[in-house]
């Protein structure tokens, strides 16, 4: 029995259970820096010193976190989540007077995400049950037994993901809708930060919120997804919408496939803001 809770300590978990479970070595380190990351940037108290901090780091490693993108106040949109842990994370970094929106297309995890958030009293967190897209429309959510791996069907769009074995389990009709329309729903005009996480329908979301773009302080996308028509990654397409958006972009530094050596390195993700790039 002492091994078997020693094993679970040490063992990071795969994502086929929910994260209130999660009590391993990882969680309690995360739960540490996070909170050394929001210390700092309270400390740092400047958006033009924490802009280069950020930009310089999106090009060394593969993510940024979010307590490095968001500050107390902020209005933020999370697209895509299955982990109470992030929303526990965007609640402490927005504080009260923060505003956020969650959404997320599987029903499963909207209700988990949803009663954790009911049970806190985080009337500023609004969860969505939507797919977010490029217009409005019922479509096709693959499931899998791995809760990070659900996404929109899409035979255009290859994700290392749907390489893993078992693939699959199921499908389910889920409503689908575009950023604009669901902020427009919201009466919310400006946010200071958008993250998008959908597992290869991330061009898809940015097509979907032209009008939110034009009032958006900082994007965050992941862009590794392969379009099999074009036989490369969608990275360049979300390069290319958000500079015609006038966002300044960085591409962060490859990062191991769930796949390893058989899909090669996934391209970094995207961080892009409004700025000069100089300054």
């Amino acid at each position: 029995m002492k091994l078997f809770k020693i094993k679970k300590l040490i063992q990071t978990p795969d994502n086929t259970e929910r994260d209130d479970v999660r009590r391993d070595i990882q969680f309690y380190m995360n739960k540490i820096k996070f909170w050394l990351v929001r210390l700092l940037v309270k400390i740092i108290d400047n958006d033009s010193i924490l802009e280069k901090i950020r930009s310089y780091i999106i090009t060394k490693r593969s993510f940024l976190p979010k307590e490095l993108m968001i500050v107390k106040g902020n209005t933020i949109v999370q697209v895509g989540t299955h982990k109470q842990e992030t929303v526990s994370r965007i609640a402490k970094t927005i504080g009260k007077d923060g505003r956020a929106v969650i959404i997320e297309a599987n029903k499963e995890n909207f209700n988990y995400l949803n009663d954790y958030v009911l049970d806190n009293g985080w009337t500023n967190i609004s969860l969505i049950n939507k797919a977010a897209s490029n217009k409005r429309e019922t479509q096709t959510f693959l499931i899998s037994k791995i809760l990070s791996d659900h996404r929109l069907e899409d035979d255009n769009i290859l994700h290392d993901n749907d390489l893993r074995d078992g693939g699959y389990e199921r499908t389910e009709t889920v409503e689908a809708d575009t950023i604009d329309n669901i902020l427009d729903e919201l009466d919310i005009n400006n946010i200071d930060y958008i993250e998008i996480t959908v597992n290869g329908a991330e061009l898809k979301v940015l097509e979907g919120m032209e009008k939110t773009m034009a009032n958006t302080k900082k994007i965050y996308t992941k862009s590794f997804a392969i379009d099999q028509v074009k036989q490369e990654v969608i990275a360049n397409d979300i390069l290319e919408i958000l500079k015609r958006n006038g966002f300044i972009s960085f591409i962060g530094k490859p990062s191991k496939s769930v796949l390893n050596e058989s899909w090669g390195k996934r391209s970094g993700d995207i961080y892009a803001f409004r700025g000069n790039k100089n300054g």
